[in-house]
Parts: structure tokens; C-alpha cells; sequence
């Protein structure tokens, strides 16, 4: 992976048994979690079976701490990223908020939600309507564009 700014800490590579490891590491214990199974996503404490986990997102408002592999039983490469401004010569980044799909006629209840398509999720509490996140880009000088390049979780509201 390329170096940038808001990295602040790149390691190439870890297998499943380290993950709980880096979280503490990075004093992510209590922090949220939003994991993506090959089979489920869920936004437990725990995850519920590594061994079906595609992408995890550990984050603060200041912090977010990815890990993510293509295949099952494969490496996880893993980053930590941080800060929110950033408006210098080839880095830039943009605040969104997004409001999450749920279905007002069909309450479910808690922190569980019934997408509008009719699928459901779970929040890590409820009364949740937003996501907030963080997208990076950089610019390319040579050609003149513009780049998309990662995007972190800051939180929910």
C-alpha cells in the first residue's frame, strides 16, 4: 500500500490470532467494531467467527484501525489511520455524513434495524440514524486528477 498522510502505521501483514493483539495495541479495546464476514456483517464486541471474516474497521472519532484480507484463511494486511483536516499540496480530505437506510414503518427494535430492500443489521446502539466518515484523497501532479484513495469510520449518531 502506498504511503500517506493519515497512515500512521502500515504493517504488511498478520494472521487471525493477531488481530485481538494490534487492538489492543492501539488502545482500541472499547472502540467500535464493524465487521464483514463472507457471510454476515455484524457489529458485535466479539467477532463472531474469524475464521469468516473478510474486513474488520476498529475506530474513534480520532482512529480507525482496518484489517482486511481478499480470501478466506489468507494474511489480513492491516493500517492505522488517523486525522480529520487535511488541505495541503496533494492531500485532502472531506467529512460525510451519511444517513442509514432503515425502514420507519417496520421498527425492529433496540439496535437492530430492517433495511428499506428488506435485510437487517444491528448498530452498536441504538437511536443511531448517521455514519460518520472520513474520505482521502490525493493529487496526482503528472496528470492533473484528482484521486479517491481511502476513507475511515469516525462514528455514529
Amino acid at each position: 500500500m502506498k504511503e500517506y498522510e493519515w497512515i500512521k502505521k502500515l504493517c504488511g501483514s498478520c494472521e487471525e490470532k493477531d488481530i485481538y493483539g494490534l487492538i489492543s495495541e492501539f488502545e482500541l479495546q472499547k472502540a467500535d467494531r464493524i465487521a464483514f464476514h463472507s457471510n454476515e456483517f455484524s457489529v458485535r464486541a466479539e467477532i463472531a467467527d474469524i475464521r469468516w471474516l473478510l474486513e474488520l474497521r476498529v475506530f474513534k472519532k480520532d482512529r480507525e484501525l482496518r484489517f482486511v484480507r481478499h480470501k478466506l484463511g489468507g494474511e489480513f494486511t492491516w493500517r492505522v489511520a488517523e486525522g480529520d483536516k487535511y488541505d495541503t499540496e496533494n492531500t485532502y480530505s472531506i467529512d460525510e455524513e451519511q444517513l442509514l437506510d432503515f425502514d420507519r414503518t417496520k421498527p425492529v427494535g433496540g439496535k437492530f434495524y430492517k433495511s428499506t430492500a428488506g435485510g437487517n443489521y444491528e448498530l452498536p446502539r441504538k437511536g443511531y440514524k448517521r455514519v460518520h466518515l472520513v474520505n482521502y484523497f490525493t493529487f496526482d501532479e503528472k496528470t492533473g486528477n484528482l484521486q479517491y484513495a481511502d476513507f475511515r469510520i469516525r462514528g455514529f449518531s
